[in-house]
């Protein structure tokens, strides 16, 4: 769906992101929508988005990517 897939990260879950970000820091920068913040890891540079796993409504997902697609992050 992401045409630079390193360039951006969407992660669900919290432990998803724990394992995925380890100990790298993220500056945020703004959310999406309540509960789905957006920013940078300060290391790569790379956008990182994030929501918890039990969070949200039925379209949060197609939202964050949409998001992304449509460049509003």
């Amino acid at each position: 769906l992401v045409a630079q897939p390193e360039r951006a990260l969407l992660v669900v879950g919290g432990d998803t992101a724990a394992a995925l970000l380890g100990d790298a820091a993220v500056e945020v920068h703004g959310t999406l929508a309540a509960g789905t913040p957006w920013g940078f890891d300060t290391v790569t540079r790379r956008l990182v988005a994030t929501r918890s796993g039990g969070f949200g409504d039925d379209t949060a997902l197609v939202d964050m990517v949409g998001a992304l697609l449509n460049g509003r992050l």
